[in-house]
């Protein structure tokens, strides 16, 4: 689901199933911001901003990372933040923090187009649907 809805708005998204291959994206790739999930197998989401920051150090770069987590622990937004994260999204979380996230740190406004009532009706989900947004948390 969240690919999918940044895909749809325009945005460039690249997605990895585990730290070490974030990481190996990052390297092959030149990106305005990072959504980091803290919680991946082999290296954890902190291990890969530290890994981040330290590569940017030498030279003298910054990429906007935006951890990710479902944890309901205070200390995991502190522990992101410590690792070099720019900010934290916990989840669940509603499309619309996500979306003002970017916008806060890319400095970006969106542009709505005017659409007539019948544009915007809302159909209800099919259980596909609901299966594959159930799968993202």
């Amino acid at each position: 689901m969240f690919a999918d809805a940044l895909k749809q708005k325009g945005f460039e998204v690249f997605e990895a199933t585990n730290g070490k291959e974030a990481l190996d994206i990052w390297q092959k790739n030149s990106f305005d911001l990072i959504w980091l999930d803290i919680f991946m197998p082999y290296m954890d989401g902190y291990d890969v901003a530290r890994h981040i920051r330290k590569a940017e150090a030498e030279q003298n770069t910054h990429i906007i990372i935006i951890a990710l987590s479902a944890s309901v622990f205070e200390a995991d937004n502190t522990i992101a933040l410590d690792a070099g994260c720019d900010d934290f999204l916990l989840k669940p979380y509603r499309l619309s923090d996500m979306y003002e996230l970017i916008a806060k740190h890319l400095k970006i406004e969106y542009v709505y187009e005017n659409r007539t009532e019948a544009e915007t009706k809302v159909s209800p989900l099919t259980p596909e649907q609901v299966a594959h947004i159930l799968e993202d948390f």
